[in-house]
């Protein structure tokens, strides 16, 4: 299996490809993430492993979220223009087809620094099967594979983490993917 570090390097390298990672599996989300913006009262939203941001880059994009969110932070650390590291918090965090990519040994950590960036929500996304890509070695491209189940006891281990941590946590809310991704 590939280190983290190599894994990053691969999907760099993928990231050469126009078509490759465009930031569209937020797309179906986006009514549901404006719900939640206006219900929360969250102005401003960090899109973690935003992709090439395809969403984010419509003029009109404000609009289809309400107004609610009003400045989004884009971070992807396989894409130069998204790769400085996010500083402070953020009303919400957006995780929309990612975290199946991250390396199983860095997940506990992963979700730690998402829980971390938020101040009123986090949003995840996460699909349980298996990609159609591959990267050039053969590996599936959803490297971190677990069932529902699996996840939501990861999450709900983190939500504890952080609520001993900081006597409080986020809203959390999860959807899940489980068709074959792209």
């Amino acid at each position: 299996m590939m280190t983290p570090e190599e894994l990053i390097s691969e999907y760099k390298a993928n990231h050469s490809n126009e078509t490759f990672s465009r930031g569209t599996a937020l797309l179906k989300h986006i009514p549901e993430i404006a719900r939640l913006a206006k219900l929360l009262g969250c102005s401003d939203a960090l899109d973690y492993g935003c992709g090439k941001a395809w969403f984010w880059k419509l003029e009109h994009w404000k609009a289809m979220l309400d107004n609610s969110i009003k400045k989004i932070y884009l971070y992807d650390p396989a894409l130069p223009e998204h790769e400085e590291i996010p500083q402070g918090r953020y009303d919400m965090v957006v995780c929309t087809d990612v975290i199946e990519h991250i390396h199983p040994e860095i997940t506990d950590d992963f979700l730690k620094t998402l829980f971390l960036y938020a101040r009123r929500c986090v949003f995840i996304n996460i699909s349980t099967k298996p990609a159609k890509k591959k990267f050039k070695d053969g590996t599936n491209l959803h490297i971190n594979l677990r069932t529902r189940e699996q996840w939501d006891r990861k999450i709900q281990d983190t939500r504890s983490w952080y609520g001993e941590k900081y006597k409080s946590f986020p809203a959390v809310v999860i959807r899940y993917d489980e068709e074959v991704g792209s």
